[in-house]
Order: structure tokens, then sequence, then C-alpha cells
């Protein structure tokens, strides 16, 4: 959680309330990935195992994606993370001798958007996660994908569609 706060530069009460409403997945998602230290053997405490093991991910912008939202939508903002996270495991299994890895996911496409705002896309577009096969790292993106797309070894469907609407400021 102090990661959360940190990234979000503010509103840490707001943060640490939305962390503790989150379903289970999605708490565990975010304490896991982000208590990973891209270091063999070292993690951040935790109260749970983290499992040995990488690579782990940077997710590159993730403090301005929550600094834009976690005053309106922390929650929102934790969700986005937290299917960042889960998708990029999909991607990049566990594998123990890679705890010395860092992938790096590049998130700038989704930094300057309030997270209610990210399912509003054309009908025949989607956010993905996209490894191109040449690189270790990733990038989210906005790819037009067929009817009945279904998840491949190099590019993954974010599933944002269950975002916290914004919260009224006082």
């Amino acid at each position: 959680m102090i990661r959360l706060v940190v990234m979000a530069q503010g509103s840490s009460e707001k943060v640490l309330a939305a962390f503790h409403n989150l379903n289970e997945d999605d708490k565990q998602v975010l304490s896991v990935e982000l208590a990973r230290t891209a270091r063999t053997g070292q993690s951040f405490q935790l109260d749970a195992e983290v499992p040995e093991g990488g690579p782990t991910f940077l997710i590159y912008y993730a403090p301005a994606l929550m600094q834009k939202n976690s005053s309106s939508n922390a929650e929102g903002a934790l969700k986005v993370l937290a299917e960042i996270f889960r998708q990029a495991r999909n991607m990049w299994p566990l594998q123990e001798e890679r705890g010395d890895d860092t992938v790096i996911v590049q998130i700038d496409m989704l930094k300057g958007f309030l997270v209610h705002e990210l399912p509003e896309l054309r009908q025949d577009e989607h956010w993905v996660l996209k490894r191109p096969s040449h690189q270790i790292n990733g990038t989210v993106a906005k790819d037009i994908l067929p009817k009945g797309f279904v998840d491949e070894p190099h590019r993954r469907l974010l599933h944002f569609s269950q975002l916290s609407s914004p919260t009224q400021s006082p």
C-alpha cells in the first residue's frame, strides 16, 4: 500500500480506502506484484508469501495514472493497475530463474485519461497489452481487433469494463 500512496503523491486516505474496497483478487495481484524487487531472494515485506522468481514489472507512468485519478477515482485507478499486472503476468509467467529481470510496461497512452473514460472506445477498439516478438518489454495501446479475438502470446486484451465511476470531490 505504501508504494501506491507514494505513486499517488496525495489523496493517501482515498488510495488506502480504495485498496481496502478492492476485490481479493485485485488486492492480491497488487500486493504480490508490487512486493517484487527484481532481486532474487528479496521482496518488500508482505503478510503473504511472495513466490520466488520473476520477472518484476515496472509499469512506466503508473504514478502519472495514479496522480491523475487518485482524488476522483482511486479505486478505478487501482483496478486498471491490477488488470495490467494480471495480463503482464499472463504474458510473462513467473519463472524462478528470472528473479533478477525487469519487464517495462509502457502505459503512456493511459496516463492522461480519467479511468472512467477508458471503456469509451469505438466499438471495434480495445485496450491491449502488446509485446513485440523481438522485445522483452510491453506497451499498452488501443488496437482494432477482429470479432472473437482470443488472447495471443504477444497480445492480451485488457478488461477495463468494470471500473468504478468517479466520486464527487468535496
